[in-house]
This record gives structure tokens, C-alpha cells and sequence, in this order.
């Protein structure tokens, strides 16, 4: 943690009448995990689009997708912010970057192509492809207009509805909590989600996640199992910001990474 943002999280933590614990144990705490955990070298990117090796305007990189194990290129924040938030809505079963590859003539008579950021198969069977861009790109290159166009060579062959991904929806505290999520898929104990589920049975209202999480012996093993209710729809950030914690939590609600319902 950089020191600003400790002592911002110090401040925080005071403001809100708790008392700051810097006690250091004398024995050291592994974290223990639920099952094994096996590093592989994951497999290449099954995109139809290679991105660029220099980009002056936007990030680029690779991501992993955990499920599976293979690579995924994205290209702007959007892009990368999306492929993590993907792979913690429930209501996704599967999704590829960088597909499908739509090859057709425009109303000039030239023959085009467009590659869709993301296509995404849905717990119901529905197949969507997302475009995932900032607002400002999409109002300067008629985005909406070739979607359009070309919306009858993608549907129903490729995918079922068309959608559009801003900064909006795929903002950086929703990747945030995504991250966070898929690696506390990996690092999760039962017996302490179970523990703390149990606790909060009898709870109503708003609740400091930092307040339960110093319930447990170890407040670090109790943290991840807060983690873990979050991703489970047990508890929910009653804030979409990043989730510090001094951020309050709510009960038996939905998880707040769902697709969002605006579309083209």
C-alpha cells in the first residue's frame, strides 16, 4: 500500500470510531486455501483481431482468462475493464475477444470488414456481441450508423442483440471489485465463508466491512470471505466505487457486476 494511501485508510478508519490494530503476530499466517492451486502456461488468444505491438492513443495487453486458462488482447481500458467484468456476472456461461470477423459491402459498394470487441453466450442461450468503446469515438466515427448497417449479416447467424460497452459501464472501480472477485475464486477458505455467512444471518441494515472482517481471529481470513459473499450475492457494497474497509455493506442482494441493460 503506498503511504498516502495509508494514512488515508488510517484517517478513515478513526473517523469512524474504530481502533487501529498494529499488532504484529509473532507466528507467521499462511493463507490456506480450499483446493490446490496449479500455474500453467495458459493458452494463446482465440481473437480474430491482432492488436497492435505500439499504440500511442490506448493501453493494450493481454489478460488472462481464468475458466480456462488462455489469453485475451484487448485494447483500451474499456476493452480490459470488460474482460474482467465478464468473467464475474453470473449470468455469463462463456465470451470470446475479439470476434466474430464480419465481412460486408456498404452502401458505397465497398467491400468492409468489422471485428466485434466481445461475444458473449448468456445463461438463457442468448448470444450477444459487444462493441466496447469511449463515447467520444463512438460520436466522431458514427459507430452506432455501421452497427446498424451491418446488424443484418450478425443477426441471428452470429448473435442475437447487438450491444455497446462506454466507460459507463465498464468503469475502473467495477474492474476493481471484478479483479478482486476472481482472486478470491482462488484463494477462498469455505470454513470461514461459511463462518462468516452464519454471522450475518441475524444482521439488518448497513454494516462496515472493515467491522465484521475484525471479527475473525485473523481479519485477513475474514475479509476474503466477505469477498467471497459479494461474489455469491449474500452482501453487497452499498457503493459502486472501490471497495476500502470503511465501505458499508448491505444483505441478500444482487451482485452489483451484472451486464448492464442499455443497448444499442
Amino acid at each position: 500500500m503506498r503511504r498516502e494511501h495509508y494514512f488515508k485508510d488510517a484517517l478513515l478508519t478513526m473517523r469512524e470510531g474504530r481502533q487501529l490494530n498494529l499488532t504484529v503476530p509473532t507466528d507467521p499466517h499462511y493463507l490456506s486455501h480450499s483446493g490446490p492451486i496449479r500455474f500453467s502456461r495458459p493458452a494463446p488468444s482465440a481473437g480474430m483481431r491482432k492488436q497492435p505491438e505500439k499504440n500511442i492513443v490506448a493501453q493494450r495487453g493481454r489478460a488472462n482468462h481464468i475458466a480456462d486458462n488462455r489469453e485475451m488482447g484487448f485494447q483500451g481500458s474499456i476493452e480490459k475493464n470488460s474482460l474482467l467484468i465478464f468473467q464475474v456476472t453470473h449470468d455469463v456461461v462463456d465470451f470470446r475477444e475479439e470476434y466474430p470477423r464480419i465481412d460486408y459491402k456498404s452502401a458505397d459498394g465497398k467491400e468492409r470488414f468489422h471485428v466485434f470487441d466481445h461475444w458473449l453466450l448468456l445463461g438463457d442461450g442468448r448470444r450477444l456481441v459487444a462493441s466496447a468503446k469511449p463515447v467520444s469515438l463512438i460520436m466522431r466515427t458514427g459507430l452506432k450508423d455501421t452497427l446498424s448497417e451491418i446488424e443484418p449479416f450478425v443477426c441471428p447467424k452470429f448473435a442475437d442483440e447487438i450491444m455497446i460497452r462506454t466507460e459507463f459501464q465498464a468503469t475502473d472501480e467495477a474492474a476493481d471489485t471484478a479483479s478482486r472477485i476472481l482472486r478470491n475464486r482462488r484463494t477462498r477458505v469455505e470454513e470461514h465463508v461459511r463462518e462468516v455467512r452464519e454471522m450475518t444471518a441475524s444482521f439488518h441494515g448497513a454494516f462496515l466491512f472493515g467491522d465484521l472482517a475484525a471479527a475473525g481471529k485473523i481479519e485477513a481470513d475474514y475479509a476474503e470471505a466477505i469477498w467471497a459473499l459479494i461474489d455469491l450475492g449474500h452482501l453487497r457494497p452499498a457503493l459502486t466505487a472501490c471497495i476500502p474497509t470503511t465501505s458499508l455493506s448491505g444483505l441478500n442482494s444482487l451482485s452489483t457486476t451484472a451486464i448492464p441493460k442499455n443497448r444499442m
